[in-house]
């Protein structure tokens, strides 16, 4: 079980609405009037077979990729000419299917980092002992958070896969964000590790009021956490709802199954 722990002052929920993205690279078209709203402490997963645009519409959302028309939305604000960093001022952060962690630090030295990081911290071996004492206690309040407090001192190297998985929610945590891009969390975990992380998805919009959007292809992980489903299939949206409504369709099983249930 892991502890409840309310967000030290979180961000508030933030809100993401793309409208009319299109997105071509060399001529072919990756995505295709792509029109998705994701309220505040909503958590909505994005389902679709390979190739259906899915990364590529967090790529697009993160502002690592420019649409080629349609615009993104953060609360309300156009945010589709925003660089990568000021999104993440804005409160947006995002995992990847590969997790990047400081291999040789323990978990709680990479979690204290990225605490400090928010804090203003420069990685200085000489700073003042409050800022050090309060990156200290977020970390372990973090750890405490995604279920890692017996494996602090461990070197973050020596996790296991899922482990890196729950760790790398604490390194984004650290900095409050308050819309969270998960790009397939459940990837590559064995069937011991799936619940606990999605105990920790679980938590984000109950206990810290974050909105998420995540990929994901474990669709019983999708229809215990999503409050919605959005299926994309060749770079377009193909029905979006409730989980139960929107996997009972039929066109939604052929383009992700092959053929009807």
């Amino acid at each position: 079980m892991f502890a409840a722990i309310q967000a030290e002052q979180p961000a508030p929920g933030l809100s993401l609405q793309t409208e009319n993205l299109g997105l071509q690279m060399g001529g072919v078209r990756i995505l295709d009037d792509v029109s998705l709203s994701v309220g505040r402490g909503e958590l909505v997963a994005l389902i679709g077979p390979n190739g259906a645009g899915k990364t590529s519409l967090l790529n697009v959302v993160t502002g690592l990729v420019r649409p080629s028309r349609g615009r993104v939305l953060l609360d309300g604000l156009d945010a589709t000419g925003w660089s990568p960093h000021r999104r993440v001022r804005a409160g947006l952060a995002r995992t990847f299917q590969t997790s990047s962690l400081f291999a040789t630090l323990t978990v709680r030295e990479n979690v204290r980092l990225a605490v400090e990081a928010r804090l203003g911290g420069t990685f200085r071996m000489w700073r003042p002992a409050g800022s050090v004492g309060e990156a200290s206690e977020g970390a372990d309040r973090l750890l405490q958070l995604v279920g890692l407090s017996d494996r602090a001192k461990a070197p973050a190297g020596h996790l296991s896969h899922g482990e890196k998985r729950q760790l790398e929610l604490a390194l984004v945590l650290a900095g409050r964000p308050g819309l969270l891009l998960l790009d397939e969390p459940m990837a590559g975990l064995n069937a011991g590790e799936v619940p606990r992380l999605a105990e920790v998805i679980r938590s984000l919009p109950k206990d810290w009021g974050a909105t998420v959007l995540m990929v994901e292809h474990h669709l019983p992980v999708v229809m215990d956490l999503a409050h919605r489903v959005a299926v994309m299939h060749h770079g377009t949206l193909l029905a979006i709802g409730q989980p139960e409504q929107v996997i009972a369709e039929e066109r939604v099983q052929v383009a992700y199954l092959g053929e009807p249930l």
